[in-house]
């Protein structure tokens, strides 16, 4: 589904740019989805609300995949890992913003649990209408409903 939907995104776009007396391929760079800085409660069901924008200027729409894994590793049995915690897919708009809900493991709810905060990694893949690829991360913080709200998180330089 999203590929045919990719497919006529990029052609309507093309077309249009064609149309227009412009080139199809001097277009700017695609730099992927951005995360921008959030807190995101966890609703019922385990699901996180994820915000994400499509660059304008993007070819087509910003078609990927969200993925959620720890910051750092967490202890599974005797082990320590890197637990991916929920994946979504997406298709934004170019120049909007979109929630993605994602739905968290059982192994993410264990360690929301204990004291009602996670600090996941936000990790987009996502490909615009010409194909060009871009992986995007951010840490997010995620909180229990019924927690005090977090503090903002701190700037990255």
């Amino acid at each position: 589904m999203i590929s045919r939907l990719r497919y006529c995104a990029l052609a309507c776009s093309v077309a249009g740019t064609l149309a227009l007396g412009g080139s199809a391929l001097a277009s700017s760079p695609f730099h992927g989805t951005t995360i921008p800085a959030q807190t995101d409660v966890v609703s019922s069901g385990d699901v996180v609300p994820v915000t994400l924008k499509c660059p304008t200027g993007t070819i087509a729409h910003c078609v990927g995949l969200l993925v959620l894994k720890t910051s750092k590793p967490v202890a599974v049995g005797s082990r320590h890992e890197i637990l991916q915690l929920g994946s979504h897919g997406f298709l934004i708009a170019p120049g909007k913003t979109s929630i993605v809900n994602t739905k968290i493991s059982a192994e993410g709810v264990k360690l929301l649990k204990p004291d009602g905060r996670l600090v996941p990694n936000a990790i987009t893949t996502s490909r615009d209408g010409a194909g060009h690829r871009v992986v995007t991360s951010r840490l997010i913080h995620v909180r229990n409903p019924g927690l005090l709200p977090a503090p903002p998180p701190t700037p990255t330089y």
